[in-house]
């Protein structure tokens, strides 16, 4: 793969990693909450631990600013 698209809830499992790893870049998907900058800093912070720094280059980063409308709720 080229790309992938990720949005991701809170854990990588070793097969996402290994996608992961594959791809030259990542799409990597964040809402627009306060915690979600330092959620992405753990994680680079952890991807670099385990892989070195050849992670930060992968990534681009995208804020998902779609709230949570009654429309939301009632098409889910």
């Amino acid at each position: 793969y080229d790309y992938i698209v990720l949005d991701l809830k809170g854990d990588l499992a070793e097969d996402t990693l290994f996608l992961m790893n594959l791809c030259s870049k990542i799409i990597l998907i964040q809402s627009d909450e306060p915690t979600a900058g330092f959620k992405t800093g753990k994680l680079l912070s952890y991807l670099d631990k385990l892989y070195g720094s050849k992670w930060k280059n992968k990534f681009l980063f995208i804020v998902n600013k779609v709230k949570n409308t009654e429309y939301d709720r009632k098409c889910t």
